[in-house]
């Protein structure tokens, strides 16, 4: 059997986060302390974690006999890959035109859909006793984990804000992060947290607490503060399990130095 790698970081991502000289990810390691540079399809990719295996398989699933062209189109990277498409529509128009009012309220609604799948994927796809499930109950915790985180993503206030500064957002293998909002009491949770997701070195979405039932999508083109862009990284870097993505070494070499202890570096 030919096995596929899968993305559990989609491609349509990582590209904005691509080096544009080297065609390549400039990705830091916080264990071995390295700077490195990785191809895209290369990282952040399992051997066939969303796809089906046989009759059994996809009877276990769907609970019918089908066969390999209906299991293909069926399977959840499938599903994943027709939202990452309008994703990736979404995302090249923001990185070209840099103008947040050319992005409608629908278009926001389907970057938080997807940003709550790569919540979900990412915070399980090391979890050691979902990784011993068959690939059909695996998919259905996921399944059944973003049905339940779903609502959490969307009864938000979010805001769209770019960076016209030279500095620059990292991202990690937890692109989404989960922060304590200091003007509450409560520590950080679906209900009450923050939640950072920076779309590109430029562009960060900033989810807040609301009791709507739709998101409220709030477009802000003010110009981030080095103090915020400071503290989204400083998250970025203590929630990431190991893999911080950046734009070039000297950003991580720059940030390490305001955010070590010099015992630390």
């Amino acid at each position: 059997m030919a096995y596929k790698n899968q993305h559990y970081i989609p491609r349509v991502y990582l590209k904005n986060f691509q080096n544009p000289e080297i065609g390549k990810l400039v990705v830091y390691d916080k264990k071995k302390k390295e700077t490195s540079y990785c191809p895209i399809k290369d990282i952040f990719a399992k051997e066939d974690y969303f796809t089906l295996h046989g009759t059994e398989e996809t009877l276990r699933y769907y609970g019918k006999k089908v066969d390999n062209k209906y299991n293909n189109k069926h399977c959840m990277e499938y599903k994943l890959h027709l939202m990452e498409s309008e994703v990736g529509c979404i995302l090249k128009k923001l990185k070209k035109v840099k103008n947040l009012d050319l992005i409608s309220q629908e278009e926001v609604e389907i970057i938080i859909d997807w940003a709550a799948r790569i919540f979900v994927i990412t915070t399980f796809i090391n979890n050691k006793i979902i990784l011993k499930l068959l690939s059909c109950k695996r998919i259905g915790v996921l399944i059944d984990h973003y049905d339940q985180i779903l609502p959490f993503f969307r009864n938000r206030t979010w805001t769209l804000e770019l960076i016209e500064r030279q500095e620059t957002l990292f991202s990690s293998d937890r692109p989404i992060i989960l922060c304590d909002d200091k003007s509450l009491s409560k520590k950080a949770g679906l209900n009450n947290g923050i939640i950072y997701f920076s779309l590109s070195p430029k562009i960060l979405l900033r989810g807040t607490p609301n009791k709507k039932s739709r998101p409220l999508i709030y477009k802000n083109p003010l110009i981030l503060l080095n103090e915020i862009i400071f503290q989204v990284n400083c998250q970025t870097y203590i929630k990431s399990d190991n893999l911080i993505i950046i734009q070039e070494k000297k950003d991580i070499k720059e940030f390490l130095n305001l955010f070590l202890k010099p015992s630390e570096k």
